[in-house]
């Protein structure tokens, strides 16, 4: 699904907390930057980016990224209620689906569609290549500000 998003995804930025490197090279118009293990800042930047108008595409391993709920309540959350007509969206793209069973808890997702259910973020759970394509073609269409889709492996 990686080899999939580097060759879909278009205009905005591609923020990201995993070894993505120079493995998937992007489109010319995504902007790619890699935050380390600084998840936290990962999220406010997403924040700071949409209220610029920018679409914003977070990738991360799953509990590293979901367990910044102060960061996605507060910043994430909180931007796009107060200012709904940016042009941007937010979609949250969390590996860890299928490949982390030898891993420990914070690799796995665990706790992630409760806590996207409770801050009212739009859950897909896609299983192939095709149904990842319709769900990135919906959040277009809806103009969806902000969405969390749980990755599996790359076909």
């Amino acid at each position: 699904m990686r080899n999939f998003l580097s060759n879909t995804l278009k205009n905005g930025y591609f923020l990201h907390a995993d070894m993505w490197g120079d493995r998937f090279q992007m489109d010319k118009s995504i902007k790619v930057i890699d935050f380390g293990l600084a998840e936290q800042t990962l999220i406010n930047a997403a924040g700071g980016l949409y209220l610029n108008n920018e679409n914003v595409y977070i990738y991360g391993v799953a509990g590293f990224l979901i367990h910044q709920m102060e960061q996605i309540k507060y910043t994430l959350n909180e931007i796009i209620n107060l200012y709904p007509n940016k042009k941007g969206k937010i979609i949250i793209f969390n590996a860890g689906k299928i490949g982390y069973e030898d891993f420990k808890n914070p690799h796995k997702l665990v706790d992630d569609i409760d806590l996207m259910n409770h801050y009212g973020i739009k859950i897909y759970d896609p299983n192939t290549i095709n149904e990842l394509k319709e769900i990135l073609e919906e959040i277009n269409q809806k103009n969806l500000k902000i969405s969390y889709i749980r990755l599996g492996k790359d076909e």
